[in-house]
């Protein structure tokens, strides 16, 4: 079984992008019935044991910081409605630009193929995806906030997720632009994943759900990616 498991992982790995996976990110899918939230999964990033050289390049790392302090301070400081759907796109929106801002800071900066491969993927992706939200929104940016606004499920729930994210993103950064990319990015999606789930047991809107279904299905695959990475380019701790 571990066998077959690191072989599916080195297919995913590997294997170019074909047009069936693409078709499934431009959001070609058949709509399904509500589905039932599921639990927020955690996924820790792999600290590197490896500690920076003074020659490791610190000027991305600082970018990294710059763009997800700016995030954070969108996504924190915007208005709830209690209106699942554009709570969802509210947050979310700011959420994919962090994603997509990291994605050029490593392509700037890194040679390394995979990573790289997979930053243009965030960057398409999450790019038509912001487009789409904000088209939507843009017809409702005038929504009433709810007066039990705190009290609604949905505000619970991408509250909560997004605490998890800033909270678990608050790691040191190494200097390896590599591997703060990666460390970062993986609880920036388990982030987006856990939002895309309120979505999914509260929100209403035909697009909007898929967009979440497609987020559940896509990044979990993208978090194994990175995690992989991570694993196979950070020294393993050593026993005494």
């Amino acid at each position: 079984m571990k066998f077959l498991s690191v072989l599916l992982l080195s297919y995913l790995l590997f294997a170019p992008a074909t047009h069936a996976a693409t078709a499934e990110h431009e959001h070609h899918l058949m709509m399904r019935g509500p589905e039932k939230a599921k639990p927020a999964t955690t996924s820790k990033p792999v600290i590197a044991k490896k500690a920076p050289s003074k020659k490791a390049i610190k000027k991305p790392t600082s970018a990294y910081d710059k763009v997800m302090g700016l995030m954070h301070e969108r996504m924190m400081g915007m208005t709830y409605t209690g209106d699942t759907d554009v709570d969802f796109a509210r947050g979310m929106i700011p959420h994919h630009q962090g994603a997509v801002d990291m994605a050029n800071i490593l392509l700037a900066s890194s040679q390394d193929k995979k990573l790289r491969k997979l930053a243009r993927q965030i960057i398409t992706w999450q790019n038509e995806e912001i487009g789409i939200m904000k088209r939507w929104l843009s017809a409702r940016e005038n929504t009433p906030v709810a007066n039990d606004v705190n009290e609604r499920e949905s505000v619970k729930g991408f509250k909560a997720a997004m605490h998890d994210m800033h909270e678990a993103m608050d790691i040191p950064a190494t200097g390896d632009i590599n591997v703060d990319f990666s460390r970062g990015m993986i609880p920036h999606h388990q982030g987006a994943v856990d939002m895309a789930w309120v979505q999914i047991a509260y929100g209403r809107d035909p697009e909007l759900r898929k967009i979440a279904r497609d987020i559940i299905r896509s990044q979990p695959q993208e978090i194994c990616l990175m995690q992989y990475w991570l694993n196979h380019h950070t020294e393993p701790k050593h026993k005494d």
